[in-house]
């Protein structure tokens, strides 16, 4: 079948899946490279990521915020209007993401201690110098992800794909040219990343100023900030700000009390970690499509299709992570022996293999259900169940697990599959309910 025969989704979809198929097997790659460094730099490089990846997700309010706004504006054809939004969300995220990275810069060696208070000074030493590094790059990142997101929002999901696919890809060849040939550690980890997000901000510009399609950006428009503007981007951001801080957050204190566990269970909670977030690739295709592709509809006034494509999706997911959680589970070994040589790291990360199978279908849920209720503008009902998701079950489940019943890192990853489990079911109620396609922004 030709590709224009599609149905739209699937052609939205597609480039979608490519991209986070693509950008996965790089990042993986890029965790391996940095493994082969040594158990300590995945151990810092793991807590240096936790902490950027929080504060992206501080700053959703912008990012995921305007792709919302967006997604609506274009399905209700009012492109001036989306284009006006995006202008405006370029030059906040610009002005606030500066100001993070020079507190970052001032306060990298504090915020290390802060998530890993009982961690050898080597694990410390690396982790702030890969931290530093990061924080440099952090204004260039948030800029990608937004020019990005908006890409998708107005349905040209294959620009988005050129552009994060060419981002990662440049990023695991530099990976392998500073750590391998130059020998440069854990330095080397961290000028790949800042390099490979100068470039993909670079060309995002390049592409969405370039785009004449649904989105036609006027760069003077940028540095002329409209309060009005400001204040809706807040409006429909805040909640999935909240919500974003609070699983980010969770996953730093989680990361922490690995640590504490000491620099093995550190480097097996980071060796598993990335083989679920490989086995998690679904999930992000299923949250930025039903985002996307169900906020243009409710834009467009076709409330029974949105619901219809949600479903869809959502079903399509949890059948791609069911059988690659299976897959991983039964290759184990093999896929945690490429990220660590250590054989106590690979006997502890083989149970934690088999347990991921039950994180699978949850995680995915998430990503694909809360997607569509942010699109359909209930935001707050998905920043109220994870919440409640993270701070009242999984955290103390981890702490009483991990430490009380002594369970180990074992028991920081069950603690999480309950977690998930409770946040898909509240998903699910709410997305049967149809409360959220009644929701205004």
């Amino acid at each position: 079948m030709k590709y224009g025969k599609l149905s739209p989704t699937v052609r939205f979809a597609l480039p979608v899946m490519a991209e986070n198929i693509l950008t996965m097997a790089t990042v993986q790659v890029a965790a391996m490279l940095i493994g082969r460094i040594g158990g300590v730099s995945l151990a810092a490089s793991g807590t240096g990521n936790n902490m950027i990846t929080f504060t992206t997700a501080a700053f959703s309010m912008i990012n995921t915020g305007t792709a919302v706004l967006i997604s609506r504006l274009v399905g209700a054809r009012k492109e001036r209007e989306a284009s006006g939004m995006l202008e405006q969300a370029a030059g906040l995220l610009l002005l606030v993401s500066v100001a993070a990275a020079l507190l970052f810069l001032a306060a990298a060696r504090p915020i290390m201690r802060l998530l890993m208070p009982v961690a050898e000074d080597l694990l410390m030493d690396e982790a702030v110098i890969y931290f530093r590094i990061s924080a440099v790059s952090f204004p260039f990142l948030m800029l990608h992800t937004l020019l990005s997101g908006a890409l998708r929002a107005a349905g040209n999901s294959r620009a988005a794909m050129y552009l994060g696919a060419g981002m990662n890809v440049l990023m695991v060849v530099l990976a392998w040219l500073f750590i391998v040939p130059c020998a440069l550690g854990i330095l080397g980890a961290g000028l790949a990343y800042a390099l490979a997000r100068l470039a993909g901000a670079v060309a995002g510009a390049v592409i969405v100023l370039r785009y004449h399609g649904r989105l036609v950006i006027l760069p003077r428009n940028i540095f002329r900030p409209r309060l009005a503007a400001w204040r809706h981007i807040f409006r429909i951001g805040a909640p999935i700000t909240l919500e974003q801080i609070s699983v980010q957050s969770g996953y730093l204190i989680a990361n922490s009390m690995a640590v504490g566990l000491g620099t093995l269970s550190a480097t097996t909670y980071q060796v598993c970690s990335s083989l679920n977030n490989l086995m998690w690739i679904p999930n992000g295709i299923c949250m930025a499509t039903a985002q996307a592709m169900v906020g243009m509809r409710l834009g467009e006034g076709r409330p029974a299709e949105a619901r219809q494509v949600a479903w869809r999706i959502w079903l399509a997911g949890a059948v791609s992570v069911t059988l690659l959680g299976i897959i991983m589970a039964m290759f184990g070994r093999t896929m945690a022996g490429l990220y660590s040589t250590d054989k106590a790291v690979i006997d502890m990360s083989q149970p934690i293999l088999w347990l991921s199978i039950f994180l699978s279908v949850p995680g995915m849920s998430i990503n694909s259900m809360d997607g569509t209720l942010r699109a359909g503008g209930d935001a707050k009902y998905v920043m109220a169940a994870s919440m409640v998701g993270v701070w009242f079950i999984r955290l103390p489940l981890t702490w009483l697990l991990a430490y009380r019943l002594n369970m180990g890192v074992f028991g920081v990853f069950m603690a999480n599959c309950i977690s998930l489990a409770f946040r898909m079911v509240m998903g699910i109620i709410r997305f049967a309910s149809g409360k959220w396609i009644h929701q205004t922004i």
